[in-house]
């Protein structure tokens, strides 16, 4: 079965807990994909980190610039003249690394409009990994929203030459956020379910997602506050109670995703364009397919 485990990397991360992140992930041979919200570049010591990343062998994409409810708006709605965001994000990349990024994912895994689909083609994007299928918007940042209800599970051309690898899901996403919530023997389960779809097809792989800070035992987390307001969803943020279920105390987070790498020791890690890379040798995209017809009715062709 081939995994990809990618991390999700915010302005407001610590560069500590990105180089803890690639620690964890070094030691055990895991190559995953960081997806990067590219206003972190401004900061040196979080580029510093970054390039630290990049020398183990991870790939490294982008999750928007600013992580901001207008830019989730923008991709949700398929608004063009409000995308421009997507190529200040890109060359705000270029500069820090010197080349284009392939993999993206949008800020909340809000949905993604037809403008914004074909923007992020236009501008070289391969692959995203935006979708968590069949999540009801009740159990999201977005309530009112469900862009990937009927989305398939499987990996699929969002247009030519651009492919979907879904995060794995099942009512919530593969994700920490899940695993604060659902605790260490629940998470076991829950993994352990979806490695089983996982293995039900060759065209399937299984996403998960993390911040780079679940890594950090040292790191102190913040307590939502209590009060009745958070029983009402919000338009970005939801409902809020859902974060009374969590557990905010690091080591115990650790040791939940600790034990869910020891399920996935022997598995094929994989990063999302490795993914894509195999993907068209078995599954080819629409634009190679067209392309191949052509050749084959070509009276010069052969």
């Amino acid at each position: 079965m081939q995994v990809c485990v990618t991390v999700d990397v915010h302005p407001s991360d610590d560069p500590t807990g990105i180089l803890r992140c690639n620690d964890f992930l070094v030691s055990r041979s895991i190559r995953a994909t960081f997806l990067i919200s590219t206003t972190s570049l401004k900061k040196p010591q979080t580029r510093s980190a970054l390039e630290e990343v990049r020398r183990g062998r991870h790939e490294l994409g982008t999750h928007g610039h600013t992580h901001s409810q207008e830019e989730i708006e923008a991709l949700n709605s398929g608004t063009d003249g409000k995308l421009g965001f997507l190529g200040t994000s890109k060359s705000w990349f270029e500069n820090a690394f010197g080349h284009s990024p392939t993999s993206f994912r949008s800020p909340c895994w809000c949905g993604l409009g037809i403008p914004a689909i074909n923007e992020l083609a236009r501008l070289g994007y391969r692959v995203d990994s935006s979708a968590t299928p069949q999540r009801p918007g009740i159990f999201s940042h977005l309530p009112f929203e469900n862009p990937w209800l009927f989305t398939s599970r499987k990996p699929h051309w969002l247009t030519e030459g651009f492919l979907e690898v879904p995060t794995s899901t099942l009512l919530l996403p593969l994700a920490s956020p899940s695993f604060a919530m659902l605790r260490r023997t629940s998470s076991e389960f829950f993994l352990t379910l979806l490695m089983w779809e996982a293995r039900q097809s060759a065209k399937k792989v299984l996403v998960l997602s993390f911040d780079s800070h679940d890594f950090d035992k040292d790191r102190e987390y913040r307590r939502s506050r209590r009060g009745w307001r958070q029983l009402v969803p919000s338009k970005c943020g939801g409902f809020q109670w859902r974060y009374w279920l969590r557990t905010y105390k690091p080591h115990k987070i650790f040791s939940t995703l600790d034990k869910l790498f020891g399920l996935l020791s022997g598995e094929q890690f994989v990063t999302l364009s490795d993914f894509l890379h195999q993907f068209r040798l078995r599954d080819k995209d629409p634009s190679e397919a067209l392309s191949e017809r052509g050749r084959r009715a070509s009276p010069l062709s052969g």
